[in-house]
């Protein structure tokens, strides 16, 4: 759904208008579809702007300069570790193997879903230790 955001911003726009009229049947609908986080962690979902969600999705997926980045990384020798859910159907797996491949990056798979920094709070802390 997000890359069809971004792609078509008059579904986008529409979307989020109709977000932004509802904010409460809004925040009711995300915890109704994501029952088994906390209401008030689902209800966040519908607290966003149409400023902040393009910009988010534009510096994020748009105009992020990966190839960039990773070559900066690599330089420095920074190790980079790119962990996915595996049952992640938001993520593009095509570019995930393709950062994959550059130098000084591992993938590790694990049993999640898009969700997985919100369901597995000490993955990261743990990565990072």
């Amino acid at each position: 759904m997000g890359k069809s955001l971004v792609l078509d911003r008059r579904l986008a726009r529409a979307v989020c208008s109709l977000n932004c009229r509802h904010r409460t049947l809004a925040g009711v609908l995300a915890a109704a579809i994501a029952p088994r986080w906390p209401l008030p962690v689902a209800r966040q979902a519908s607290l966003h702007t149409w400023p902040a969600y393009i910009a988010a999705l534009e510096d994020q997926i748009i105009d992020c300069p990966w190839r960039e980045l990773m070559c900066a990384l690599a330089d420095a020798n920074v190790p980079v570790l790119l962990i996915r859910g595996e049952d992640d159907t938001v993520g593009d797996c095509a570019a995930q193997q393709a950062l994959a491949e550059e130098p000084g990056v591992v993938m590790m798979t694990v049993e999640g879903d898009h969700s997985l920094p919100a369901s597995h709070p000490t993955l990261l802390v743990n990565a990072l230790q």
